[in-house]
């Protein structure tokens, strides 16, 4: 027993030194300041066990500034405190940090990194639509239930989440959509997934998969639905941005075909 944890912590002591060596040897790059960083896990020990995320970030930018450099493991991240520079990356060059970072987890629930979330921005000329009047019709449904409620706690947090992902949800997948609560409800448990810092993000899991295939199983019913409404001459009106999709898909197998 003595034997074999000398020979691990001679191992590991090995390890460090060459990923130090190997560190040093790399070129260098004008990276941003940050946190004292160990071999293998980088920053992750700044961010473990040291409450919400929000706040960690909060308190470690306080002390190495508005833009601060962290790193995940192998990952690198850069992180913007500063709201004048987070306005300068928003807007004068929105378009160069417009992107989502991959991850393994959206890389298996959305079709690696295919959907219209973390796909690189793509901007569909044609017409805009305003979707004033459904948020109008959608702002009913938690106003009656508040005034339902009136007396006893609400959980406004839960209420505007409905809300938001209602309106989303409408405006991208029409009205007609059926699944519409349950597909709210596997937006919350992907958002637990993909959002934040989660050190599960290194291994994928069984839960991951199974968010996956009950997406597309109602990615294939909105789909389905779509393409029969259309054949139907499109007997619930307007057009939502599964509509516009279609639209364009079809626009372009038409021209392919052209040429």
């Amino acid at each position: 027993m003595y034997f074999s944890l000398v020979t691990i912590v001679s191992l590991l002591l090995f390890l460090s030194f060459l990923v130090i060596l190997f560190s040093k040897s790399k070129k260098q790059i004008n990276l941003p300041p940050g946190p004292w960083t160990l071999p293998f896990i980088g920053s992750l020990h700044h961010l473990i066990g040291t409450g919400l995320l929000h706040r960690t970030l909060r308190n470690l930018a306080q002390r190495n500034g508005g833009v601060m450099y962290l790193q995940r493991g192998e990952i690198s991240v850069v992180i913007i405190s500063s709201p004048t520079i987070a306005k300068e990356l928003l807007t004068t060059h929105d378009l160069a940090f417009s992107d989502r970072p991959p991850s393994m987890s959206t890389n298996i629930i959305f079709y690696n990194n295919k959907d219209i979330a973390f796909y690189p921005c793509v901007i569909i000329t044609g017409n805009k639509c305003s979707f004033g009047a459904i948020r109008k019709d959608e702002i009913s449904n938690p106003v009656s239930s508040i005034r339902y409620m009136r007396g006893s706690p609400i959980n406004i947090t839960e209420k505007i989440f409905w809300f938001t992902n209602s309106v989303t949800c409408s405006a991208a997948l029409g009205k007609m959509f059926k699944d519409r609560d349950e597909f709210i409800k596997l937006l919350k448990d992907i958002f637990i997934l993909v959002s934040g810092f989660n050190v599960a993000d290194l291994f994928p899991f069984l839960e991951w998969y199974r968010i996956h295939k009950k997406v597309d199983e109602i990615m294939e019913d909105i789909l389905k639905e779509h393409l029969e409404n259309k054949g139907n001459g499109d007997q619930f009106g307007g057009e939502d941005l599964v509509d516009v999709l279609l639209r364009v898909m079809e626009e372009n197998l038409q021209s392919q075909t052209t040429i």
